[in-house]
């Protein structure tokens, strides 16, 4: 018979692997760009779009030097990486490497070429995490602003699940679609994704439109929760990412937190342990937070979010410390 605390003794775990003091770095995340073909209402790039990209010769340098670590799990990203017309040679580079997890973070719409999605795997991409927002075709594209995105999202994720690929997805979290969650798993176990996230979204790109498009935390959970109770054994794993565990009680083993392996973030710097830098810099806590049992487990939620609508809504979790 299972020990009835066997989740919260997992989490407990987790603690010393997500808080200890000098976190061995496990995974390199590689910014390719910040041009996308989508623009996503919510992204934190918007401003971005005009940066360049770095070269190739660049980015080679920095795979060599991570897999000379030792380091085995590279992720590129951007912006849109499948844009770059040298994508697939960078890629090779990452095999040649001996990266051992090569995972492209995309919005998927290039991977409607079926052809392009073969040669990918064929370069050595064997982990897509690919946004999908909403079962809604109307709503993804509206949160995209591209007409036609879903329907290429959609192709392109069935491309690759058909070609047996390792497909996650990303689902941010916003006011027009976080009703639909229930029926986005549905949608994501009938398309047989391994893996998904719901993200909630950040705020500091939509400042100038707040409360059009940032839903309130409470009123998020019943559709969270009712979510992962979609019942299906083909998803893997199901997570939420920046939702405090105070909204999570029951369900905290789906804390993002708990997953995320030290990674060091190359874009136009270097933010060693990324996690930790978006904790301190994007995430915050409050005084209520100290009284809660997951305070030293838990990232907080984004600044904006708490400088808009305060902390009536985070209720500590009472009880011993994890």
């Amino acid at each position: 018979m299972q020990d009835p605390n066997y989740e919260l003794n997992k989490i407990k775990q987790m603690k010393s692997y997500t808080n200890s003091a000098n976190k061995e770095i496990k995974a390199v995340c590689i910014n390719l760009c910040y041009k996308c073909n989508n623009d996503c209402i919510f992204c934190v790039y918007l401003n971005a779009r005009e940066i360049p990209s770095r070269p190739s010769k660049e980015i080679k340098q920095d795979l060599k030097k991570y897999a000379s670590k030792g380091i085995q799990e590279v992720i590129f990203t951007g912006g849109e990486p499948t844009i770059r017309k040298d994508l697939l040679d960078i890629v090779c580079f990452a095999k040649q490497m001996n990266f051992k997890k090569i995972q492209v973070q995309t919005n998927g719409r290039s991977f409607r070429n079926i052809k392009f999605a073969k040669e990918s795997i064929r370069a050595g991409v064997n982990e897509f995490a690919i946004s999908l927002h909403s079962p809604n075709k109307e709503i993804h594209d509206y949160l995209t602003r591209r007409t036609g995105s879903w329907e290429d999202t959609v192709s392109g994720l069935r491309n690759l699940i058909k070609l047996n690929q390792t497909v996650l997805t990303n689902t941010v979290i916003t006011m027009q679609n976080y009703k639909m969650l229930p029926q986005m798993a549905k949608f994501l176990l009938a398309l047989k994704v391994k893996s998904f996230q719901f993200g909630f979204v950040n705020p500091r790109s939509v400042m100038d439109k707040f409360d059009e498009v940032v839903p309130y935390k409470r009123e998020v959970r019943k559709y969270v929760i009712d979510a992962l109770n979609v019942p299906g054994k083909t998803i893997i794993q199901k997570m939420v990412q920046a939702y405090p565990y105070c909204f999570m009680k029951g369900y905290e083993k789906y804390c993002s937190d708990l997953y995320s392996p030290p990674t060091d973030l190359i874009a136009t710097e270097v933010y060693q342990n990324f996690e930790e830098f978006e904790k301190i810099h994007y995430r915050t806590k409050g005084e209520v937070c100290s009284e809660c049992k997951y305070a030293n487990l838990c990232g907080g939620p984004w600044k904006e979010y708490v400088e808009e609508r305060g902390w009536a809504e985070f209720i500590p979790v009472k009880g011993h410390e994890f």
